[in-house]
This record gives structure tokens, C-alpha cells and sequence, in this order.
């Protein structure tokens, strides 16, 4: 079975013809046009005919737009994706309308569904169609890269970088869906530098996430390198693997595939489900929905069906006016009963002390259900805060504090790495603290100092401090 995709990236236009054997997709020709500054929809016009596949039906994919994520309560898909589709618009740049590819990935810890959303300008993806139709090519569906590229690591938490013309490329791939991109410009000999700084803030920042705090090593486990056309700097590579402690391996690529980027898209084709990932697939469901363009009605059939609706309103207004005359009577005679002085004094007495009686049951009840899990809960007093005070000096400064369950973050500025040790062996010695950790840091802006970030899981404690017989401190 024979496959076709068109590639539309910065600069230059990709064909490929693939063969579906087995459930894979193995390219068997592919070819490349550079695009020039004018006159882009000519060109492709022109090499669409040289080529001699106009007519064909082909998947077009894009690289561009943007990626946004955030996270929406559980609901059935069809509301789950309207949920998310009016949350990602306003994470947004304004004043633009949005096609999207919304894709669930995720249960989140605030008890809700973490969605992504691949998102290109619906001015573009226009244009893109109408320069497609006038060169003869039917688009099947509308992919873009971000919503592809998961399709290469589907198993591990990996970062993809791409050696590519002046700059590298990261994706965060996390169950086979891409949640973060980021673009580091390259800058001479300093570029493994500047891309291992880059990745070290990937990680933090993924580390730093509810759910993905990993005892020993990041939760991200391997980087897979690749280049524009394959190729990837080895002492970047290397510097990178010593740099992180994570292993860079070779990005695999499907059989024939040109670049990362054909490969990502030819990868999705074996998702069981694709529609999610359609740009068209809204578009197509709005067009569906419209009664003319479903049946391809004569001209004399709508207004016809017009008329007949016009028929029903008439009928139905009637009716419901009839009924609201008859349910103004009966209101009117329920007023004259209820606005009596004296039932309504009545009526007043008996509501607040049904409710007062309701308060306090429920308050109650709520209390005895707690009492169990309060003495149980572990807390955070002024006690473990106090061992914090020697620690800090005029070289120690906190940047962040923040507490969850049982678990402390402190973050600190200091003035070099050694201090780090030193403040994780006092925090160790406490007898508040079970557990700290160094859960890891980065270099100032200014390479005058570290910010370091610390783990501490609290002791356990159980009651209150009365029972405990420890009292309670005030300042």
C-alpha cells in the first residue's frame, strides 16, 4: 500500500513516496525543493508537475506553530476537548484564531487530565491548503511536527535535540507526547555550553513537577541526538553525556527516511488513533454538521425546509403562550397565599432554625470524620523551620520555600558548590528531618554564585502539639 506525504518546513518542501508493509511504513523515493523568497506557491505548482503527482492523496505536514499545556478536569472526550481547547486559546498570543491538535496525556496531581496542544494560525494553514489545491494535491490530513515527533520515543521520558542550521532543537518527549519545546541559538565554540544549560533547565524544570521527583537521577533517562540530515557534532555529544551523566545516543530513524522529521511523521502513522492529531478533523466535523453540505440538497429543497420550520415555531409559540396564561393564574393565587404577613414570619422562624440544625450536624459530623486523619497527618510547626536559622549566613540566602505533604523544598543562593555539601550535612543532622537530599542546582547568571535545591522529608509525627506535650511557641 503505497503512502504519500508533503512536508512543508522553513525553506524548502519535502515529497516522500512510502510502501506499508507489515504495519511500517519504508520510504522508497523522496525529493527536496528549496523553496525561494517569492513566488513560493509557482515553485511548488512547478516541481508538483515535474514530478508528475498531481492528483495524488497526500498527508501534508507542517513544521511550525506553537505548544502550549495545561491541565483541564476529567470529563468525556467531547467535552474534555472543548475544555481544552478554550483553555489553550488563552494561553495564546491574541487576536488570532487557532487550529489545534489537542492530545490528553496525563493524569495530573490537581485530579485533572494534563492536555497538550499543537497549534498553528488558521491563516497558515489556509494558505497552506489553497497552495496545495492549485497544485493538484488532495490533503488527506493536517499534521504538525509537534504532535509528530512524540512518535520516536514512545516508551522512555527523552529529550530530542536536532543539530540544525545555526541553532539545536529540544523536545520533551514524555509517554510519546511531545510537551515542551525550546530553540538554542549557537554561538561558535561555546555551543555545548550553551545547549547543556539549556537541557540542565529542561530537566530542573521537569524534575521540579508534582509526580516526577525521582530518588537518585532524573526522571528524563537518555538524550537522542540527530541532525537536519543525520548529522550531529561528536564533541557535543560528548560534552553533553559528560556534562548531564545521561547517556546521548543516535536517534533511530525509519528505513529511507531523510531527516527526524519525515521519520516523525511517518511514525505516527501506526497510532492507533490519529484524528486527535488532524488539524482538519475539526474542520471536517463543522462541515459534517451542516444539513445541505451532509445530503447535497437541490436549491428548492431549503427553502422548503425553511418554511417548515418556520411552521413549527409558529405552532410551538402558540402553545407555549397558551400555557403561560394558565401558569399566570396559578402563580397569582400562590403570591396572594404566600405574601400573608403572618406565614411569612412563620415560614422565616422554622427555614433559620432547619438551617442552624443542618450547620451544626454537618460541622459535626465533618469534625469526628477528620479527628483520625489530623492526628495522623504529618505537619510542618515553627520547630522544623528553627534548624534552618544556623544554617544561613551572609553567603546563604533562600530563595524559595514550599511545603507538600511531607515533603520540604528549600531552595538557596550560594557562593559555591562546596557549601552546598555543608548545608545537607547540617540539614541531615537534625532530628526533624528523615531525609535530605541535593535534588539539584544550576550556576547565577553571573557565574558569581549556585542555586542550589534541596529535598527534606519530614520526620513523622502524629497528634497535635498539646498531645505531643511540646505546647505551642508564639513571637
Amino acid at each position: 500500500m503505497k503512502k504519500h506525504y508533503i512536508f512543508l518546513e522553513p525553506g524548502r518542501m519535502t515529497y516522500a513516496l512510502g510502501v506499508k508493509e507489515k504495519g511500517k511504513v519504508r520510504i522508497e523515493r523522496a525529493e527536496v525543493l528549496l523553496l525561494p523568497e517569492k513566488a513560493k506557491k509557482a515553485a511548488i505548482c512547478s516541481f508538483i508537475a515535474e514530478q508528475k503527482i498531481s492528483g495524488i492523496r497526500a498527508d501534508l505536514l507542517i513544521d511550525g506553530g506553537i505548544l502550549r499545556e495545561s491541565v483541564v478536569p476529567k470529563a468525556r472526550p467531547g467535552i474534555l476537548n472543548k475544555m481544552a481547547e478554550a483553555e489553550l486559546s488563552a494561553l495564546s498570543p491574541p487576536g488570532k484564531k487557532w487550529s489545534m491538535a489537542i492530545e490528553p496525556y496525563k493524569k495530573s496531581q490537581e485530579n485533572g487530565i494534563r492536555v497538550t496542544g499543537a497549534m498553528l494560525e488558521e491563516d497558515k494553514l489556509n494558505r497552506a491548503l489553497y497552495c496545495m489545491k492549485e497544485a493538484g494535491i488532495r490533503v488527506r490530513g493536517a499534521y504538525l511536527l509537534a504532535s509528530c515527533i512524540g512518535s520516536l520515543a514512545k516508551k522512555e521520558t527523552t529529550i530530542i535535540v536536532s543539530r540544525e542550521s545555526g541553532v539545536f532543537r529540544l523536545f520533551l518527549i514524555e509517554k510519546g507526547v511531545c510537551i515542551l519545546t525550546r530553540t538554542v541559538v549557537t554561538v561558535g565554540e561555546e555551543e555545548g555550553e550553551s545547549l547543556n544549560r539549556e537541557i540542565r533547565r529542561i530537566l530542573l524544570r521537569y524534575q521540579s513537577r508534582a509526580g516526577n521527583q525521582k530518588d537518585g537521577g532524573f526522571a528524563v533517562k537518555e538524550i537522542r541526538i540527530t541532525g537536519l540530515e543525520g548529522e550531529f557534532p561528536e564533541p557535543v555529544r560528548k560534552e553533553t553525556e559528560e556534562s548531564l551523566g545521561l547517556p546521548c545516543k543516535k536517534l533511530e530513524l525509519g528505513e529511507g527516511a531523510l531527516s527526524y522529521k519525515l521519520a516523525a511523521a511517518i511514525g505516527a502513522e501506526g497510532y492507533a488513533k490519529r484524528k486527535h492529531k488532524d488539524l482538519l478533523h475539526r474542520k471536517k466535523q463543522i462541515e459534517r454538521s451542516t444539513l445541505v453540505r451532509r445530503f447535497h440538497l437541490p436549491g428548492l429543497v431549503l427553502p422548503f425546509i425553511l418554511a417548515l420550520q418556520i411552521g413549527i415555531l409558529f405552532v410551538v409559540q402558540n402553545y407555549l403562550e397558551e400555557r403561560g396564561r394558565q401558569e399566570y393564574g396559578r402563580i397569582e393565587e400562590l403570591r396572594e397565599y404566600v405574601e400573608n404577613p403572618e406565614r411569612i414570619s412563620l415560614y422565616r422562624e422554622r427555614k433559620a432554625a432547619l438551617e442552624a440544625s443542618g450547620k451544626l450536624s454537618a460541622r459535626a459530623g465533618i469534625l469526628e470524620e477528620e479527628k483520625p486523619a489530623v492526628r495522623k497527618k504529618k505537619s510542618l510547626e515553627f520547630s522544623d523551620y528553627q534548624i534552618l536559622i544556623p544554617v544561613l549566613g551572609e553567603e546563604k540566602r533562600i530563595t524559595g520555600i514550599s511545603f507538600q505533604e511531607d515533603q520540604l523544598t528549600l531552595e538557596l543562593e550560594l557562593k559555591n558548590g562546596n557549601m552546598a555539601a555543608d548545608v545537607s550535612s547540617c540539614l541531615k543532622a537534625a532530628e526533624q528531618y528523615e531525609n535530605v537530599r541535593l535534588s539539584g542546582w544550576e550556576e547565577s547568571l553571573d557565574g558569581q554564585g549556585i542555586f542550589a535545591q534541596f529535598q527534606i522529608k519530614l520526620r513523622e509525627k502524629t497528634g497535635t502539639a498539646e498531645e505531643r506535650g511540646e505546647g505551642i511557641e508564639t513571637y
